[in-house]
């Protein structure tokens, strides 16, 4: 049977496990419970910031891009005032296609190494809370001994 701490010994709170949010009860502090209707809320604003914007643009002139962006728009500027490239591309890609899809690879690839790293930071404050508790646990032990 596990001893009561007396009133002098001072009471180690473990770090919950972390295996996930099943693991999470009703009786933890802090944890606030979100009704239905707060979600259906969120969710509306979040169809009304995607669909409005689409809604409130001006339609664009006959035979242009909806959604141009500014790099062609600044790059026929600069064209139209006479400035001749000193560079050159490395390698010609060929089609758009394969610009986007490369892109698009180092946008999968920056966010794989954010991921992990922010998981490896969360793991090791995780680890260092649970090694710090054991040690304070370990050390009012052998008071008590």
């Amino acid at each position: 049977m596990p001893e009561q701490p007396s009133p002098q010994q001072p009471s180690v709170a473990v770090p919950p496990s972390t295996g996930g949010p099943a693991e999470r009860t009703e009786s933890q502090p802090g944890r606030a419970k979100y009704s239905g209707a707060v979600t259906i809320a969120l969710l509306v604003a979040l169809v009304a910031l995607v669909v409005i914007p689409f809604l409130i643009a001006p339609a664009p002139p006959a035979g242009e891009e909806g959604f141009g962006g500014t790099d062609a728009t600044a790059s026929q500027l600069v064209e139209e005032q006479g400035y001749t490239p000193w560079a050159s591309p490395l390698i010609n890609l060929g089609s758009g296609e394969i610009e986007s899809g490369l892109f698009a690879l180092q946008a999968g690839l920056g966010g794989l190494i954010l991921g992990i790293a922010v998981g490896r930071l969360s793991a090791r404050r995780r680890t260092e809370q649970a090694v710090a508790a054991v040690r304070a646990e370990l050390a009012a032990e052998t008071e008590n001994r």
